[in-house]
């Protein structure tokens, strides 16, 4: 489905951006990206490479060392091969489906309970994500705090039930795509069918707003609901840590 290297691409994009908080590094380049936070938490610090460039390699492990920042390094395509250059403490702990779909072959739906959400739902949204992949409030927050208060290409969106939040997902409309991430339904709010109306309102607003690729890398919990709605899996990013994370450790 298209060109991969485009949409590892254009998935760093949305990545530098929601991820380009105070102290971040972040660089987008053509066989390679990285968002590094600098919070401690693996899952605020990606990077991702796609060529076999050992130079390349270098240069994001040194960024990484520089700020001391826990991350996820992920190796796709061609970059595969490097893994073996990696020193310690990087390890190999499994590899992460990356789908996508035409909106037009998936579950669309406009629904009243979902919306975009706004600098004064910091706090729901946070709580949801923090909720639902058990990690930190404080290290989610800066980042949640920053795509609503900013003019961005990615916003937060919410389902809320009777008035109450339930079910949270990041959209980044780049070029022609929307990808998604942290889509977070905690457990108490699970099986109830919030996660898939968030995602049909979601990539409704998207079809409409001119996108044509809907992109995402799926956690375990969610590529149940991603295949049963018509994504599919483009690649696997085989995924190193330097040390833990609540997702993938």
């Amino acid at each position: 489905m298209g060109d991969l290297a485009r949409y590892r691409t254009q998935m760093g994009h949305a990545a530098t951006t929601m991820l380009g908080v105070d102290g971040a590094r972040t660089e987008l380049r053509e066989g390679w990206w990285l968002a590094l936070t600098g919070l401690p938490s693996a899952d605020m610090n990606v990077a991702l490479m796609h060529e076999a460039d050992e130079l390349a390699l270098a240069e994001v492990i040194r960024n990484v060392e520089d700020l001391g920042a826990p991350t996820l390094l992920m190796l796709a395509g061609d970059a595969e091969r490097l893994a073996d250059r990696l020193p310690a403490p990087w390890t190999a702990v499994g590899a992460m489906p990356i789908m996508a779909v035409d909106p037009a072959d998936a579950p669309t739906t406009s629904d009243p309970r979902a919306r975009r959400a706004e600098p004064a739902d910091a706090e729901a949204v946070t709580g949801l994500v923090s909720d639902a992949f058990g990690m930190d409030f404080q290290h989610v927050e800066p980042v949640v705090v920053r795509v609503l208060g900013e003019d961005l290409a990615a916003a937060f969106w919410l389902l809320e039930e009777d008035g109450e939040p339930v079910s949270t997902v990041l959209a980044a409309r780049v070029e022609d795509t929307v990808s998604l991430w942290c889509m977070a339904t905690p457990p108490r709010f699970a099986r109830r069918g919030h996660g898939r109306a968030l995602l049909a309102a979601v990539l409704n607003w998207a079809a409409e707003d001119g996108a044509k690729i809907g992109l995402l890398g799926a956690t375990p919990a969610g590529e149940p609901l991603y295949r049963a709605t018509g994504w599919k899996v483009i690649e696997e990013w085989n995924i190193h840590l330097n040390a833990e994370s609540v997702q993938f450790s």
